[in-house]
């Protein structure tokens, strides 16, 4: 049986984790990698998150170690330098030779490229491009559907990579166009 996950971008509102939570139950899945998460409750040991706050994990009923593989949820918030940018990817690089697993790695990474679909690439999203190249990942976002939907415009920000060996296991990826926030949540079957 596979490994079913969604990941989504809450924007820190309420409305779209209320939502997540409750695909988590109807929909039976296994793991939500979760960035700019509204909460983080600290009795439930089904979530992890980072030290700030910014990127969570839940897995209800899981181990996270019990599939054989790395999960890592990001938020590079969009108003960092390009050295702060180089830093954080530094530290998933660090994270990354750290363990032996096979790695699943999604967030937001506010970076535009065109090898996820976007129409121009810019600065944070050469630097996104070349750290998961240099890490031997693969960018398993397909098509052009855009993640993140404001009146100021839309864009891919919201991605997903893989070690090649977990990347072939990958069915079915896209994006939900019903989350009711602005951020539209890539799901993914493992």
């Amino acid at each position: 049986m596979g490994l079913r996950f969604l990941q989504l971008n809450t924007n820190h509102s309420p409305r779209p984790q209320d939502l997540l939570l409750q695909h988590l139950a109807e929909w039976q899945l296994d793991i939500s990698l979760v960035s700019e998460p509204y909460f983080v409750p600290s009795d439930r040991e089904d979530w992890i998150a980072d030290a700030k706050g910014l990127s969570a994990i839940i897995a209800p009923g899981l181990p996270l170690e019990c599939r054989g593989i790395l999960l890592v949820a990001v938020y590079l918030p969009p108003r960092r330098s390009a050295a702060a940018v180089e830093a954080g990817l530094d530290r998933l690089s660090a994270v990354l030779r750290q363990s032996s697993l096979p790695a699943l790695i999604g967030g937001d990474f506010n970076a535009k490229s065109t090898a996820w679909g976007e129409d121009a690439t810019d600065t944070r999203g050469e630097l996104v491009l070349e750290w998961a190249t240099a890490s031997g990942l693969v960018v398993l976002n397909v098509g052009r559907v855009p993640t993140c939907v404001r009146p100021q415009g839309e864009s891919i920000v919201d991605l997903t990579f893989a070690s090649p060996s977990l990347a072939s296991r990958v069915s079915g990826w896209q994006v939900l166009a019903e989350s009711e926030s602005f951020f539209r949540p890539p799901e993914h079957p493992v």
